[in-house]
């Protein structure tokens, strides 16, 4: 049975008929760029389109939504409450948008459709461990093609769900959108410069940093609910100086003298060479991670091959930590 274009439109609920037409696409492509960027010229600058050009399409987006989304004050715009709602769907929509032209131009220019693996993983993974890794698999597999992604864990899981990576490394939960490899529960660290006073003892307990200016990830992660959680049951109000949004990034910091940091054990080894000790935690928070696939989705002998490989690396070094 044939569908014409309008047939099909007509179809589709209202939110997306509303994405139906590029203009609309464009349209969000400005919301989300002045939500980021804070302004119609920093907008414009990115997108480079003109200001009066950003500011027509973000007034249609108003008009065809039925909704003010900024207040417009001695020509500034300030987001109002329901622009930071409707932002969260416009993110996703534009990922979804994106990961299909990506898709469209891989099939296009043929690029090595069995051969190209496209992996998602944290920051921190992707600085030291992931180099190293591809430069393994390259020289056991000359043809491979590799397209590393990053982003936080909801990112990962994301990027997977719409294809827009084969695999991905992130916490294992019971999800039915994907399949799960579990690599062995390991344990969280404590890490801190070198010749910092902790790194006289041999173990750390919850008590010991009391006392100690901290670097931890931001309340919005799992990973900092574990943290407070470690804290709580000891008893202990940590002093926490700095929140970032990376391991990565906290362990900058903590090599600079700023505090020490908690740090998933798998990931040390990304952290080598940076100035960095760390010491084993009493009782310490567990965590559980893996590689997952898009549920239902084959997957190619070069993607199962690599997966393969990342699986017993990372499994070694949960062990080594």
């Amino acid at each position: 049975m044939h569908f014409s274009h309008y047939a099909m439109q007509d179809a589709l609920p209202v939110a997306w008929r509303f994405i139906w037409n590029a203009m609309n696409i464009k349209q969000l492509e400005v919301f989300t760029a002045i939500m980021s960027l804070g302004s119609t010229k920093a907008a414009a600058e990115s997108l480079g389109q003109s200001q009066s050009a950003i500011s027509r399409m973000l007034a249609q987006l108003e008009a065809d939504l039925g909704l003010e989304l900024f207040i417009r004050s001695k020509g500034r715009l300030l987001a109002k409450p329901e622009a930071e709602e409707l932002l969260i769907s416009a993110v996703d929509i534009m990922e979804r948008v994106n990961g299909m032209a990506r898709h469209a131009e891989e099939i296009r220019l043929g690029r090595f459709r069995n051969q190209l693996v496209k992996v998602a993983v944290p920051y921190t993974l992707a600085l030291n461990y992931m180099p190293r890794l591809i430069e393994r698999l390259m020289a056991e597999n000359p043809g491979i093609v590799f397209e590393v992604l990053t982003g936080s864990y909801v990112s990962i899981e994301s990027k997977v769900e719409n294809r827009e990576a084969d695999l991905g490394f992130t916490r294992v939960y019971e999800n039915p959108h994907f399949e799960f490899d579990k690599i062995d529960q390991c344990e969280a660290v404590c890490v801190m410069p070198k010749g910092h006073p902790l790194s006289e003892l041999k173990v750390i307990t919850a008590k010991d940093l009391a006392a100690v200016s901290m670097v931890l990830l931001g309340r919005q992660s799992s990973a900092r609910k574990d943290i407070d959680f470690y804290f709580h049951r000891q008893g202990v109000k940590p002093k926490v100086k700095i929140e970032v949004h990376s391991v990565g990034v906290a362990c900058q910091f903590v090599a600079k003298g700023l505090g020490v940091s908690i740090v998933n054990s798998i990931l040390l080894d990304s952290l080598e060479d940076n100035g960095l000790d760390w010491r084993p935690l009493v009782e310490p928070p567990l965590y559980s991670y893996g590689l997952i696939y898009k549920a239902g989705r084959p997957r190619s002998k070069m993607v199962e091959r690599v997966a393969h490989t990342m699986k017993a690396d990372l499994q070694a070094r949960s062990h080594k930590a």
